[in-house]
């Protein structure tokens, strides 16, 4: 089996698996270990879907169809993993800033006709680490995870962990549906999932510091049908673009810790 696929079925198993070799590893580790490493069982993916688990020896493919990820940055942010929160790796967005001086945003571009247009049965998410500075100003005002279109398009999927609190929404021509966490998440590591099936949108938060950490899960009516995206319209992971692509420069919502897992998928 060779080391992507070893990460790939890491990820998709979600079991204490261990880091790749210290030779496979882009770059040097940044930041505090994750400490112990949970059993968590994992959002089960469907047959379509994209994940990043930033694991292999160039941490920006796609480890489910071996595509190289489009990076956007602006100033000094550098591209860098440290280890995450199942024990493998993480990575590193840059810290929070007033302004959008620092700037790193991933954009992946949609893979197949079915997430051109997906079914009203999807589920996506990530493992989260939010830096203890991160904050919200006149600029940098929010920590989106992963997202597809913006606040004002017709057709929207996001997870944003705006003021430590995490929320799922998801915008179609009939309605916005969206649903959050009854609190701020506490330091350290969590799993994040957002299920959409056309009828309610759940957000599942589970701690990942540690043994026993319970999910929690929330729900909210959800009944706004299908999603449907312009071909161009990509994933966009650490923050916002524009249609095309280009760095959203006002209120750019920069998240500001460290991602792993990363995933959008068609439900099982």
């Amino acid at each position: 089996m060779s080391r992507q696929a070893a990460a790939l079925a890491c990820v998709l198993t979600l079991a204490a698996c261990s880091a790749l070799p210290a030779d496979s590893a882009p770059s040097a580790a940044t930041g505090p270990s994750s400490g112990a490493v949970p059993v968590v069982p994992s959002p089960r993916l469907g047959s379509d879907y994209v994940l990043l688990d930033f694991d292999g020896p160039d941490p920006l493919v796609a480890s489910s169809r071996s595509s190289v990820v489009g990076v956007r940055r602006a100033g000094d942010a550098p591209v860098r993993t440290t280890p995450s929160g199942d024990g493998t790796r993480g990575l590193v967005f840059p810290a929070y800033a007033s302004t959008a001086e620092r700037r790193l945003v991933l954009l992946v571009p949609p893979p197949s006709p079915s997430q051109v247009s997906p079914a009203p049965d999807l589920v996506f998410g990530a493992d989260v680490q939010l830096d203890e500075g991160s904050g919200a100003g006149a600029q940098d005002n929010g920590d989106n995870v992963v997202q597809r279109g913006l606040f004002a398009d017709q057709n929207q999927l996001k997870l944003q962990v705006d003021k430590h609190v995490p929320s799922c929404t998801v915008r179609t021509p009939r309605l916005r549906a969206f649903v959050k966490l009854t609190h701020a998440m506490d330091d350290g590591w969590y799993r994040l999932s957002c299920r959409y099936d056309g009828v309610t949108l759940d957000l599942a938060a589970t701690p990942l510091g540690g043994p026993g950490g319970e999910t929690e899960v929330v729900s909210s009516p959800a009944a706004a049908g299908a999603l449907s995206f312009a071909s161009s319209t990509g994933l966009s992971v650490g923050g916002k673009v524009t249609a095309d692509g280009a760095l959203v420069k006002t209120q750019p919502d920069q998240f500001n810790g460290v991602l792993d897992n990363v995933f959008v998928s068609t439900s099982p």
